[in-house]
């Protein structure tokens, strides 16, 4: 289920390179971190490709891509994937959302100058560092970090210096 968004994931079309790369090196086993899973095109591909003994950690503040991504984690029978519904970044704290009738359009008020296009409205979402989740034993090492957050990923990588450093993903 696409949930209104790129119809290149349902036809496996979206970004081939990309998904060229992580079947070549994602391995059974690994630890993925998808930073703005949207509805969950490369946490499905990442699940798949570190199988039963991996895990995909996905993280997305939206609420409508939330339960499309917690529906399509659940029609493909993937017990490995584990979603926490918020945003990361450089602090942790709530943050206005600006939610756009494209699911893939919305970002963190204050990122970057321009409101998203389609836009509807603002919302109230969690925003945690990684680093904290982490010592907090609230997620595992990851293997793959992938982020895609319209513009807030220095935010993102500022918050999970540590565990970058530490771990090397």
């Amino acid at each position: 289920n696409v949930g209104g968004s790129a119809a290149a994931y349902a036809l496996g079309t979206f970004k081939p390179d990309l998904q060229g790369f992580l079947s070549a090196t994602v391995k059974e086993g690994n630890v993925f971190y998808d930073i703005g899973a949207n509805v969950g095109f490369f946490s499905l591909l990442a699940a798949r490709l570190v199988g039963p003994q991996g895990k995909v950690i996905s993280f997305e503040p939206l609420p409508a891509n939330l339960l499309t991504l917690r529906e399509n984690v659940q029609r493909n029978r993937f017990c490995n994937a584990q979603i926490l519904p918020l945003a990361l970044g450089a602090a942790n704290d709530e943050q206005m959302f600006q939610v756009s009738e494209r699911p893939t359009w919305g970002k963190l008020k204050g990122v970057g100058s321009a409101t998203p296009d389609k836009y509807l409205r603002d919302i109230k979402v969690i925003v945690r560092r990684l680093d904290d989740l982490f010592s907090e034993g609230a997620i595992q090492p990851p293997d793959f970090v992938k982020i895609d957050v319209e513009g807030a990923e220095v935010a993102v990588v500022e918050g999970a210096k540590e565990t970058l450093l530490r771990y090397g993903p």
